[in-house]
């Protein structure tokens, strides 16, 4: 049995958990995940690079740019959620 407190374990329901969002909302946010990192790698390494293990997501969610990034990732959907927007925007100003 997985924790929703053990991201690493069950990421989808702690990305739920700890942004008061629905498990079908946080399995939607962990894809936008991937979808961010990758274009990190792109960034830093100037193409994906699939060997390389990304931060815990506590890690990454304590990162008010990488939360820019997943609303700016949100956003792009269609149509987007307004619920995960505030969730994240939320949290965005909470770190600063």
């Amino acid at each position: 049995m997985t924790s929703s407190s053990d991201p690493e374990l069950d990421p989808a329901a702690w990305i739920a958990s700890t942004l008061g969002l629905s498990l079908e909302q946080g399995e939607h946010l962990l894809l936008l995940t991937h979808w961010v990192e990758h274009e990190r790698l792109i960034e830093r390494y100037g193409y994906p690079r699939d060997n390389i293990l990304p931060e815990p997501l506590s890690t990454r969610f304590d990162d008010p740019d990488y939360l820019e990034r997943l609303i700016e990732a949100e956003e792009q959907e269609e149509p987007p959620d307004d619920v995960i927007l505030r969730a994240l925007a939320r949290m965005r100003r909470a770190r600063g």
